[in-house]
């Protein structure tokens, strides 16, 4: 038997601080990817409703994570150890770390293309120049990661009204000279499902780990809430600044403005720097306390930040960042059932009581559900052997959410059954 450990009171937070953790989160340079790529695929409207409704659906589920998380006082952790049982928790755990470092270490090769890009029109040039500032950068991170939530939540108090103002100023910089965002002769090449499916896949991750942040909540509504806004607002700002930008005619994106010395370029840099700065916080943030808690806290939270930044960090220097994108987003295939499995075995299996619990050395009902779910999504995306591609909601994160949300239970609840005849 063992006795969950939980967020203190005083260590709990108001809901204004998930807003600003999550609008900061949110405004990264997937974010700006995202919006140019759906820009050249659907119209002015089609795309607003996208991101719109996207982010809505993601805000949704995340304001339920957070109440569970608030309510439970709970990291993602150790509620993965209830839901999957100890071998499963060990299972999931292992998979997530690897994700999120893996990420890390992609966004932090953003970073250092970017700064060096900036550096490089305005003639400046520094030795090893990838490879420095990706180190610098990733050091900084991981300062800011070792100090906790605290340290999450005041680099969003600074960052974001920063962010925000220096994106506005950028807006009416770039629209100054420019005609008004247009449609011109686009032939939509994407639906709007679709365009709802990517929105929903750039923070399907983020929604997974939601209890490492939410779980500091002072209440469980005022998690959900400030989650809920957060999330919305977040999510959705940047990938609209971006779309509507690059609906501007002769526009080429905004890392187009970062040559030269200009006032819109160095704009540009220090939100590119920010959002990757805020973005890979979170993600060591998570590790850090998905670790802190399966090592039994042998190491305190900030070693094992620091231990895991510096590898991180070593991983970046040896230059295999495009070998990792494409092996990280097949693994992204398995991450959105997950959501569904902990929501459910909370709400619906275990009915709101997280206290004192044996755990299964393995939840098998848990684990097949996250394979078949996560088989309906990939076939669903890429399909397998002979099978094409099938679509059933043309939003294949979301099938494999309602597939495993509603399929847990009913295994979950039949064994527990059959146990005590």
């Amino acid at each position: 038997m063992e006795e969950l450990t939980k967020v203190q009171e005083d260590e709990k937070k108001p809901w204004y601080g998930f807003v600003f953790i999550l609008v900061a989160i949110g405004i990264d340079v997937s974010s700006i990817f995202l919006g140019e790529e759906l820009a050249t695929g659907l119209s002015i409207s089609q795309g607003i409703i996208a991101i719109i409704v996207g982010s809505f659906i993601l805000a949704i589920f995340a304001a339920i994570s957070a109440y569970m998380a608030a309510d439970t006082g709970l990291s993602t952790a150790q509620i993965s150890r209830v839901t999957f049982g100890l071998i499963g928790s060990n299972i999931f755990s292992i998979f997530m770390v690897i994700f999120l470092l893996g990420w890390f270490v992609v966004q932090l090769g953003f970073l250092a293309e970017n700064v060096g890009m900036f550096l490089n029109g305005m003639g400046i040039s520094l030795p090893f120049e990838f490879l420095t500032i990706g180190i610098i950068g990733g050091i900084l991170m991981i300062i800011v990661s070792a100090n906790g939530y605290t340290g999450l939540e005041k680099l969003s108090y600074l960052s974001v009204p920063l962010l925000v103002l220096l994106i506005l100023l950028g807006i009416a910089r770039a629209i100054s000279n420019s005609t008004p965002p247009i449609d011109g002769n686009l032939s939509t090449t994407l639906t709007i499902s679709q365009g709802i499916s990517f929105v929903i896949g750039i923070y399907i991750v983020g929604l997974v780990i939601t209890p490492d942040i939410a779980r500091y909540g002072k209440s469980p509504k005022q998690a959900a809430i400030g989650t809920f806004i957060g999330l919305l607002v977040g999510n959705s700002f940047m990938i609209c600044v971006a779309f509507l930008l690059t609906k501007i005619p002769g526009f080429e994106g905004l890392r187009s403005f970062m040559g030269g010395g200009s006032l819109i370029s160095i704009i540009t840099i220090i939100i590119i720097v920010f959002a990757q700065w805020t973005t890979n916080n979170s993600n060591l943030f998570s590790v850090g306390t998905s670790l802190h808690y399966i090592l039994k806290a042998k190491f305190s939270f900030k070693k094992i930040v620091y231990i895991i930044g510096g590898v991180n960090i070593i991983i970046f220097s040896l230059n295999v960042i495009d070998n990792f994108i494409d092996f990280l987003t097949l693994l992204s295939v398995f991450i959105s059932p997950i959501i569904a499995l902990y929501l459910s075995d909370y709400f619906f299996v275990n009915k709101y009581r997280y206290t004192k619990l044996e755990f299964e050395e393995i939840n098998i009902p848990a684990l097949i559900v996250w394979a078949i779910s996560s088989l309906i999504i990939w076939i669903q995306t890429y399909g397998l052997g002979p099978i094409s591609p099938i679509n059933l909601s043309t939003i294949p994160a979301v099938d494999g959410i309602i597939f495993a949300g509603g399929l847990y239970p009913i295994l979950k609840k039949r064994e527990l059954k059959n146990s005590n005849i």
